[in-house]
């Protein structure tokens, strides 16, 4: 009878032993899978940021073409121009890149001074004078601030 013991004793203290190494393995489980979903979410976040990035690099690029083509509108009259302009801006509209509209008062958010000029009679310190490069935004994010001069 007191082998019977023994081996229940032995074979009890093996599986509290074999309990003890189960819950440790499923804890270790669980963090190898809250790690690994931490991860995902990291790159996937990452990858996001890659991609925008790359996009606006590109879109930069874009605009300073889109600039010129402005410039020479200006200078010469001709209809392959107009269509080649409005083929770059449905371009950019289809990627939600839009120019920025808000050109009445300074704001370091949207504008930057590259030169201040003196107020004149009817305007006030801090307006926009004249914009002397379009500003650009994708959505939210601002692509290229607009340059301008103000009033000071």
């Amino acid at each position: 009878m007191e082998e019977k013991k023994f081996i229940s004793d032995e074979l009890a203290e093996q599986s509290l032993t074999a309990a003890a190494e189960l819950l440790k393995l499923k804890q270790q489980y669980s963090y190898l899978q809250a790690d690994f979903d931490n991860y995902r979410r990291r790159m996937q976040t990452q990858q996001s940021q890659w991609t925008q990035a790359a996009q606006m690099d590109v879109f930069t690029a874009l605009l300073d073409i889109v600039d010129d083509f402005d410039r020479a509108q200006g200078d010469i009259q001709n209809p392959a121009f107009d269509l080649i302009s409005q083929a770059f801006r449905k371009l950019l509209a289809r990627f939600n890149l839009t120019e920025i509209q808000e050109n009445t008062i300074f704001d370091p958010q949207l504008h930057e001074a590259v030169m201040q000029v003196p107020v004149v009679e009817g305007k006030e310190s801090g307006t926009i004078a004249q914009i002397l490069q379009k500003g650009y935004r994708i959505g939210t994010t601002i692509l290229r601030p607009a340059k301008v001069s103000v009033y000071n």
